[in-house]
């Protein structure tokens, strides 16, 4: 499979809610430098408490890392609260059965991140990769044909070769 580069300042809601009902089977594991969500909805609660802390799986072996994992149906349902993407933001959506998830989390963030290897796990978990690696571009790599189908369709959006598809924003 190919991956995708698209060029554009919409933000991620924007680009992605039309087909994020798709992934709402997809558990995801994430990392942000700050908090991506919007801070009015996620503080609007009373006290202490934080409404998306319902959507987080606690993994252990993740626990002292960026790393957060979303369960299943936290993306699409909570796609407009998603407002601030720093750079190198990333999320990696994958299927699995929830006595998997763990074990699978593990392994990906072992991997060594971006290679071809690495790739090979997201295609064998029938899952995606989204990166903002700078303001105003979003690199999508999709195992699913389907997927790719949909978000290759996009005027602003570029298919570049599996093995390339970080080069671009290397420093």
């Amino acid at each position: 499979m190919r991956a995708l580069h698209i060029d554009s300042e919409e933000p991620f809601a924007s680009v992605f809610s039309g087909i994020a009902a798709d992934w709402a089977s997809l558990h995801w594991l994430t990392s942000f430098q700050c908090t991506p969500w919007d801070s009015a909805w996620l503080w609007e609660g009373p006290g202490e408490s934080v409404p998306i802390e319902p959507n987080l799986l606690h993994i252990a072996s993740i626990v002292d890392t960026s790393m957060v994992v979303w369960r299943q149906g936290t993306l699409p349902a909570l796609i407009e609260k998603l407002v601030f993407f720093d750079e190198w933001s990333w999320l990696i959506g994958f299927d699995a059965e929830s006595h998997w998830v763990e074990p699978i989390v593990g392994q990906l963030a072992e991997a060594d991140w971006g290679s071809v290897p690495f790739l090979d796990q997201v295609d064998s978990l029938r899952g995606l990769v989204i990166v903002q690696p700078s303001e105003g571009h979003w690199v999508v790599y999709p195992s699913r044909t389907e997927w790719f189908d949909r978000l290759a369709a996009r005027p602003d959006c570029h298919p570049v070769e599996r093995n390339e598809w970080l080069r671009r924003y290397e420093p």
